[in-house]
């Protein structure tokens, strides 16, 4: 008899400690985003950082730290804007934070068909059209920007805060 409890015990203890250890692990796949407005154009965008990880579940506090370390990183990018709106999207998974980030960023997703998805004649010459109106100068403050970028975003790999 003893022994059954120790097993039934045993049971149960184990029934409450894996819930406790498998919330305290898990990650929910986030993103920030940053709803801008050029200071110069007045054009409204949204900038959007790749995916991370975040506790399941954090405080208000752990939340603002995070859109300020965020902002701070992205700075670069955010220099000549005005932010209108910061916000983090929590995932369950990370196909539904990439799919959302898809929607946001205003790409395609080709990856749920067979053949890719090519440009219309007015989306291609649109582009163009585009790519013809930028000045030298903002040709080279992309190029400047993309480079801060890619130093962000290695640093970000490093540290584990970016996939």
């Amino acid at each position: 008899m003893t022994r059954n409890l120790s097993v039934i015990s045993k049971i149960e203890k184990s029934k409450h400690s894996t819930p406790q250890n498998t919330l305290q692990t898990a990650v929910k796949p986030s993103f920030v985003v940053f709803k801008v407005k050029d200071k110069y154009f007045g054009k409204e965008s949204a900038i959007v950082t790749g995916i991370f990880n975040t506790p399941y579940t954090i405080s208000a506090d752990e939340e603002y730290m995070i859109l300020d370390d965020t902002q701070a990183k992205c700075n670069a990018y955010l220099f000549n804007k005005n932010i209108l709106e910061r916000y983090m999207m929590r995932f369950d998974s990370y196909a539904e934070a990439s799919k959302e980030k898809e929607k946001i960023s205003k790409i395609r997703n080709t990856t749920n068909s067979q053949t890719p998805k090519t440009m219309t004649k007015e989306e291609q010459e649109q582009a163009i059209k585009e790519l013809k109106s930028i000045t030298p100068q903002e040709w080279e403050e992309a190029k400047r920007l993309q480079a801060e970028y890619e130093i962000w975003e290695n640093e970000q790999k490093r540290n584990n805060n970016y996939n």
